[in-house]
């Protein structure tokens, strides 16, 4: 499956780690913790994933040193990215597909 969020990214490590804050629609707060709304790419439903602001994603293991720097490069500008994951149905890990600066 895969899930779409329009987010900042909030910090990223010199190993392509990062985290990330969702903008309107795709952030919610609830007893002083912060969520992350993942929304089903592409479907009217209300399927959406819920993970904590802390979570940390990775970049691909064939991370290119372009993708790093458009990171970290929308990092240092707080520009608005749009993150596409997959998600593997047998458990909770999301990895990077794409991303885009919108």
């Amino acid at each position: 499956m895969t899930y779409e969020i329009e987010c900042y990214i909030e910090t990223i490590d010199s190993e392509g780690g990062f985290t990330i804050q969702g903008t309107e629609g795709y952030c919610l707060e609830k007893d002083g913790e912060t969520y992350n709304i993942l929304w089903l790419e592409g479907k009217s439903s209300m399927s959406v994933a819920c993970l904590l602001s802390e979570k940390k994603f990775s970049l691909p293991q064939d991370k290119s040193q372009k993708k790093f720097l458009l990171l970290v490069s929308a990092r240092t500008s707080h520009s608005k990215v749009k993150l596409i994951f997959d998600k593997a149905s047998d458990n909770n890990e999301f990895s990077l597909k794409k991303f885009a600066l919108i």
